[in-house]
């Protein structure tokens, strides 16, 4: 369980990165088709990590975190959630 939830907030935090990137230089230059094209790319890659993490937290927890509760936690409380995550599984 630990190293499943150590690479879905890698993977998580990768994705965030690269949209973050990805925004900024579509933000320079929102004429840019491939800037646009590689922002809406890398926004999906984030969408889906999260939702990965969000679909791991209703599995562990047996469904009692419904599946829109968890994307709910990952995407407004992440950091919390990873400290809270981090302490049950030290």
């Amino acid at each position: 369980m630990k190293k499943e939830l150590k690479r879905l907030f890698a993977e998580y935090e990768t994705a965030v990165d690269e949209t973050a990137r990805a925004e900024m230089l579509y933000d320079e230059e929102p004429e840019n088709e491939s800037y646009e094209n590689a922002f809406d790319e890398a926004y999906k890659r984030e969408y889906n990590a999260m939702m990965e993490i969000a679909r791991y937290i209703h599995k562990i927890t047996f469904g009692n975190i419904s599946l829109e509760t968890a994307a709910t936690m990952v995407d407004l409380k992440y950091d919390e959630l990873k400290i809270l995550a981090s302490r049950l599984i030290a």
